[in-house]
């Protein structure tokens, strides 16, 4: 326990010293951004899914026609 306090402590430390610039940031924001943009549609497929549950079809055409029954 005691070990893995100080090595959380060391870490955070460390991490703390490091410094990002500009170009490293916009990197980061874009991927992100790209990211998310690539998973949104998945999680809300999921989210469907999971609230229509075994009534979900697959093909975005039904679902369009169950969604109003």
């Amino acid at each position: 326990m005691f070990a893995t306090k100080v090595s959380t402590a060391l870490l955070t430390e460390m991490v703390g010293r490091l410094e990002f610039d500009d170009e490293a940031l916009r990197w980061v924001r874009d991927t992100l951004h790209a990211s998310h943009a690539v998973e949104r549609p998945e999680h809300e497929e999921a989210i469907k899914r999971h609230q229509y549950g075994a009534r979900m079809p697959e093909r975005p055409e039904l679902a369009r026609v169950m969604a109003h029954c």
